[in-house]
């Protein structure tokens, strides 16, 4: 059973270099884009990483949003056909030695997505962070027949059946692809469960990352009740 990581990165030239090695020690490939730094990010990943047949680098120059850069790292898993894939963020939140407790769910043949949940257990977030995922995971409720406690969460694990079914109706370039891909899993009835994690949070970047999912989340609801997001 073949398992890949995708880490996708904007901006990451502190903490992706790290994320990548760690993340090494729990499965076979990673899946590393580049989402058009404008740091020495992709610079850095080229010189420590770019000879290792482990590590698949993808890099384009201007930067495209995060469910861009997600929708190639799904379109080169199913191109390497692996059996499982992990995401995670490259800023350092997601700790990989966690990665093991995601495939240890994901290799129940009765479930398809696994979900690192911030909310379950004593897991501590800022506050605004709890207010917006909160929101969040109302209007995914609300917009599918999922039933998912975190959904703006990037640590998650797919099946290969999950990846399939998914990538081809993926349309959003921004955070909106979080909440995206639990709507087409509720509408496609995959099965979907939640993992308590930990996380780490950099208060500075955190509020910049909120306004902008915010933003994005909102562009998703609209966009999918006019039906924009349906087919």
């Amino acid at each position: 059973m073949k398992t890949y990581a995708l880490i996708c990165a904007y901006n990451e030239e502190k903490m992706a270099n790290l994320v990548i090695k760690n993340t090494l020690n729990h499965v076979d490939k990673v899946i590393f884009v580049n989402d058009g730094s404008e740091d020495k990010t992709f610079e850095k990943v080229k010189n420590e990483f770019g000879k290792n047949r482990k590590v698949i680098i993808i890099s384009y120059k201007k930067n495209r949003g995060k469910g861009y850069a997600t929708r190639l790292g799904f379109k080169r898993f199913l191109k390497e056909n692996g059996d499982i894939l992990v995401t995670l963020d490259s800023d350092g939140q997601h700790d990989p030695k966690e990665i093991k407790l995601l495939l240890s769910q994901i290799n129940d043949k009765n479930c398809d997505i696994i979900i690192g949940t911030r909310y379950k257990g004593e897991t501590k977030q800022p506050g605004i962070r709890k207010f917006f995922n909160k929101m969040s995971s109302i209007i995914v409720k609300m917009l599918s027949s999922g039933d998912f406690d975190d959904v703006a969460s990037g640590f998650r694990c797919y099946s290969k059946k999950a990846i399939k079914i998914i990538e081809p109706s993926l349309k959003l370039d921004g955070f909106g692809i979080e909440p995206e891909i639990l709507q087409i899993a509720g509408r496609n009835n995959l099965k979907a469960k939640s993992v308590q994690i930990s996380c780490k949070y950099d208060k500075g970047k955190e509020k910049k990352n909120l306004w902008k999912m915010g933003m994005d989340y909102i562009r998703y609801a609209i966009k999918y009740k006019s039906g924009l997001l349906k087919n």
